[in-house]
């Protein structure tokens, strides 16, 4: 997937970008961003550029599927997951049946959420083998 974003400045942190909504966003309403600003984005690789250049971004598409599967539905697979573990296999004789259940679906659904956190704490530590990288560098 190739998106195009203007640099907004490179420093010792990385570059940051200032995307726009593009082909792939018409239409969606996933992320609850205001569709008339940008988004900033943050990407850590050795180019030559200076703020005011337009670039041309890629994500690679495991990447992007992978995240999809995390953003989307891991949190419905845990909801579940919560919900049957607490039914039947963890015994919490104080609460009855349905209230168990729904406090099991409710802790699965947080348990989702912290391992999206951490999964997204470790993506902006690991440098090597960047998933989404600048491609091209066009012209004003």
């Amino acid at each position: 997937m190739r998106e195009t974003g203007r640099i907004l400045k490179k420093d010792g942190n990385g570059i940051e970008i200032e995307m726009n909504q593009g082909y792939a966003c018409s239409g969606c309403s996933a992320c609850f961003i205001d569709k008339d600003k940008g988004h900033i984005l943050r990407i850590h690789q050795e180019i030559d550029v200076k703020p005011g250049e337009l670039v041309e971004i890629e994500v690679q598409p495991a990447f992007a599927i992978k995240s999809a599967f995390l953003l989307f539905f891991m949190p419905l697979v845990m909801l579940v997951l919560g919900y049957f573990l607490f039914m039947y296999l963890i015994p919490i004789q104080t609460l009855e049946m349905p209230y168990r259940g729904i406090l099991g679906a409710i802790f699965g659904l947080i348990f989702s959420f912290f391992l999206v956190y951490f999964y997204d704490r470790s993506l902006q530590k690991k440098d090597s083998d960047p998933q989404i990288r600048i491609v091209k560098i066009k012209s004003i």
